[in-house]
């Protein structure tokens, strides 16, 4: 089993640091790199209003779902469907993601991860059926190498994919449903009708199970034949060992319960069960033997499980990140500094390139700028949906002049054009001079 590195739209740099890297480059004459410093600045500040509206509603759409706000209910008052209200905040919570780079694990594939867990040593179970909605999403997969342990004695390595950053998004199913399964809603470790996000930190891919809230545990078929087959064998030992005492029982149980001549059916004689004490004693004293066994063999389950448990509390505990509204923030600061870096990366590279290039051409001068600066990170830059975030930086020109500029824009021949510094820099403040007309 091996797990392959996936190239990343993630850029691994701050914002600041990628700023950094493109004066560093030497290409900015001295007067322009002020100037780009403040275009830069500026970029973010339009960033950061723009994603504060999606920061709005993620809150104002989440809050009838959120289990640390219970106080607010869904009532007459509310004049947007809860339905409607779950459908925007699941739409947008995935567009914000996907800003930020993350990637969508989809259903069969949470599942084939779940059924082909190997670093866990018990059966682990999830009813997909208990959620109305899941959203799961991860950034960074990292092929890690581990070593397991089969059989008690046979080991073997296997490399699987860490997930550096997980965020997952589950809404249960109303009360009803768990009512209807006759299962008691008050010993439910979730409450039915809400949704629940978490974000952690270095998951295995083969670990996913561990975040799941209903994920219930049981004996592997492994544990099963480790617990039965030396029970069986065992009980086997006993059972032909008490043989004889065990015809003496059941021939006392007849000679008392039915007379001398049913007893003489199993070959046992009055005289032989005078003094039956001894039998009792030696019959006891089997069945607290293989009793024992029996035990034994539970308790070590348990303990196994207590460890399990122990493990999952840890990942839980440790490299839990967020959880429910604060995964929000957390998500909207990555969007807002990923947009950032992918403008400014465009931006950088259509000022000081001094031959013009089609969008597939600048997609590669980017993507072979960044391995030059790092070439242990392979950047799948996502040049279309970067240039139409771009265009989307527009305003109309006054003074008479009806015309839309853009930050940037494609000519009639497919080559990709950016403002010179000083319109730029004017284009953003414009649009934020604009932001409200109130007057």
């Amino acid at each position: 089993m091996s797990a392959t590195a996936e190239t990343e739209s993630f850029i691994p740099y701050t914002r600041e640091e990628l700023i950094d890297l493109c004066i560093a480059d030497g290409k900015l004459a001295n007067e322009d790199i002020p100037p780009f410093r403040a275009f830069c600045e500026l970029l973010a500040a339009h960033s950061n209003f723009q994603f504060h509206k999606h920061l709005e509603t993620l809150k104002a759409n989440y809050a009838p779902f959120d289990p640390d706000n219970l106080e607010h209910t869904l009532g007459p008052a509310e004049a947007i469907p809860s339905d409607i209200k779950e459908n925007r905040f699941v739409e947008t919570l995935r567009y914000t993601l996907e800003c930020a780079n993350y990637r969508e694990l989809d259903d069969a594939a949470i599942q084939e991860a779940i059924a082909n867990s190997a670093l866990v040593d018990l059966k682990t179970d999830i009813d997909f059926n208990d959620f109305d909605q899941v959203v799961f999403y991860y950034r960074g997969s990292t092929p890690t190498d581990i070593d397991l342990t089969r059989f008690y004695v046979w080991k073997k390595k296997i490399q699987t994919a860490v997930f550096t950053n997980v965020v997952l998004g589950i809404k249960f199913k109303e009360a009803s449903y768990f009512q209807a399964q006759k299962r008691k809603v008050e010993k439910l470790n979730f409450k039915p009708g809400l949704m629940y996000l978490y974000m952690y930190r270095n998951i295995p891919k083969y670990d996913l199970e561990l975040l799941f809230p209903n994920v219930k545990l049981d004996m592997n078929l492994i544990d099963r034949l480790l617990f039965i087959v030396p029970a069986l064998a065992a009980g086997a030992s006993v059972l032909f060992k008490a043989l004889p005492n065990l015809i003496l029982l059941v021939g006392l149980l007849l000679l008392l319960g039915l007379g001398p001549s049913y007893a003489e059916w199993v070959g046992v004689y009055e005289d032989e069960v005078k003094d039956f004490v001894p039998i009792l004693f030696a019959f006891f004293s089997l069945s607290v033997a293989l009793g024992g066994f029996a035990v034994k063999q539970y308790f070590g389950y348990q303990t196994r499980r207590m460890k399990f448990m122990k493990d999952v509390m840890d990942t839980l505990f440790f490299k839990n990140m967020a959880s429910n509204a604060s995964v929000f923030y957390t998500v909207i600061d990555a969007a807002e500094e990923e947009e950032c870096k992918e403008i400014i990366l465009v931006y950088y590279h259509l000022l000081t390139n001094g031959a013009e290039l089609t969008p597939d051409a600048l997609d590669a001068t980017i993507e072979g700028w960044l391995a030059q600066k790092d070439s242990t990170a392979t950047v799948n830059f996502d040049i279309t949906r970067t240039i139409e975030r771009m265009q989307a930086v527009n305003v109309l020109l006054g003074e008479g002049d009806m015309a839309t500029t853009a930050l940037a824009s494609v000519d009639t021949q497919g080559h990709c054009l950016v403002l010179p510094l000083l319109d730029a820099k004017r284009l953003l403040d414009k649009i934020w001079d604009n932001a409200f007309q109130y007057a």
